[in-house]
């Protein structure tokens, strides 16, 4: 899929930057082969079509505490703009309608990246790293995005995780 493709969701909703997108792929063609990706905060697709477009043998758990449309997002938006672009029906896809700090991933799969774009507070962001760091893979990549909207307590949980890349709001740790 082009980068045009998937580009379309982020042009009309605004959740993620061209160049978010992009270094979203170029984390997700890195993994080994068969990576499972976890994207916490579905939104309204821009993430998961990212994902999903970016290799044919990715996982993706999709976790969102919102199910129905919402103008912040949503499993149900996710799913509308996955079909927009001819991403669905996949089987490379779980929508886990479930809060994301305290979801946990099948016993005998761990992470390759976790993408953390749910609620941005201090205690569910807090939560989110204390219940997903330990679900990735050694050398497992942690990404955040909304950065500089949740205010400098993330710096006090990543000061031990090398920051190795950055795009406009996205932030990425290896663990």
């Amino acid at each position: 899929m082009t980068p045009e493709f998937y580009y379309m969701i982020s042009d009309s909703l605004a959740n993620l930057s061209h160049g978010e997108q992009d270094l979203l792929v170029k984390f997700c063609r890195e993994l080994p082969p068969w990576g499972t990706v976890v994207n916490l905060g579905a939104g309204n697709g821009c993430s998961a079509a990212a994902i999903l477009s970016s290799r044919p043998d990715l996982t993706l758990f999709s976790v969102d505490a919102q199910k129905e449309s919402h103008p912040l997002g949503s499993l149900d938006g996710e799913m509308v703009s996955l079909k927009r672009c001819g991403l669905v029906p996949t089987d490379r896809l779980h929508q886990i309608h479930h809060n994301s700090q305290d979801w946990h991933l099948p016993d005998n799969i761990k992470a390759d990246i976790v993408f953390v774009d749910a609620c941005h507070d201090e205690i569910a962001v807090r939560a989110d790293f204390a219940n997903w760091v330990p679900q990735l893979k050694a050398g497992g990549v942690l990404m955040f995005h909304d950065w500089e909207t949740t205010g400098g307590f993330l710096l006090d949980l990543v000061k031990d995780l090398p920051l190795i890349a950055l795009e406009r709001l996205i932030r990425v740790f290896r663990v």
